[in-house]
């Protein structure tokens, strides 16, 4: 595997930080109506990532599709996230609108998300 930390020179506050990545799931209320929320009891992964404000041009893109993005989350090798997941960073959480590999080649991912408040059930 690449060591990508030799290469990288980080700006204060864009070092490598953990993310724990939880997925949507359905549940059923008392009254038998679906309810989408996320399972924050079981992390689908954990992994290292720069965070970084999404370009002005990448928002205006994402505006266009109708998402909101506000942030990028670049990681150096291939994570199981998808579209629709949630990535939580100390109390901080970030929802994915799109994973994009802008070299195509596998080493680089471009996780785009936008930064909100939880609804529903906090993970404290």
């Amino acid at each position: 595997m690449l060591d990508y930390k030799r290469f990288l020179r980080f700006r204060p506050g864009q070092a490598q930080k953990v993310y724990k990545c939880y997925r949507q799931k359905t549940m059923l209320t008392k009254s038998g109506k679906p309810l989408q929320d996320y399972d924050f009891d079981h992390p689908v992964c954990t992994f290292e990532g720069t965070i970084s404000r999404a370009k002005q041009s990448a928002q205006v893109h994402y505006q266009q599709l109708g998402h909101t993005v506000t942030h990028e989350v670049i990681v150096f090798h291939r994570v199981p996230v998808m579209a629709g997941d949630c990535l939580v960073l100390g109390n901080r959480k970030f929802y994915v609108h799109d994973i994009r590999d802008p070299g195509e080649v596998g080493l680089v991912f471009c996780i785009m998300t936008e930064e909100k408040e939880a609804a529903g059930r906090n993970n404290e």
